[in-house]
């Protein structure tokens, strides 16, 4: 960030005295340019992160209905008693695993009981929670990271034009 600034500054204020003015000019605008692209992708990537958020099997807790109907289905007898503890025992893993949150599970006795974790859906739910952890901040940096390249940029654009102006008035007084 900061050879990018010093880019910016340098090319700016050395433009008055160089003696290939276009050289000059297309220096200016890669370095500026450079500083855009950096803005952009930057911009980018968080813009990303914030309009494609990760879901998981979660994503079903949010439909009201979704609760009852399994509770219902648990209950059927259209399926065999061991296929109804399969589905059942995963679907309440991976909504653990996703979110927390403890679901009925049909047991092999047929009974309806609160679903008992396994130690491998407390290690994924811990390592997800790292993970979405680590999303959010990612995003806040990005979005920091935005801030920082166009204050940078407008700051190097300020200073290179108050040194050309500087100089300029120095030379004038010579």
């Amino acid at each position: 960030m900061s050879a990018a600034s010093l880019a910016v500054i340098m090319s700016i204020s050395n433009c008055i005295d160089s003696t290939n003015k276009t050289k000059a000019k297309l220096f200016i605008a890669g370095s500026v340019s450079f500083c855009i692209f950096q803005i952009g992708v930057t911009g980018y990537a968080h813009f990303m992160l914030i309009n494609n958020p990760i879901t998981g099997s979660a994503v079903l807790l949010d439909n009201p209905d979704f609760l009852q109907t399994y509770e219902n289905k648990l209950s059927l007898n259209d399926k065999e008693l061991t296929e109804r503890v399969t589905y059942s025992d995963a679907i309440a893993s991976s909504i653990y695993m996703d979110s927390g949150t403890i679901i009925n599970v049909i047991n092999i006795n047929g009974v309806i009981a609160p679903y008992c974790p396994t130690p491998e859906d407390e290690n994924s739910l811990t390592e997800l929670t790292k993970a979405r952890a680590l999303l959010e901040h990612t995003t806040q940096s990005l979005k920091n990271a935005s801030i920082v390249w166009v204050v940078l940029l407008l700051l190097s654009i300020t200073i290179g034009v108050v040194l050309v102006r500087r100089k300029s008035a120095y030379n004038k007084s010579l």
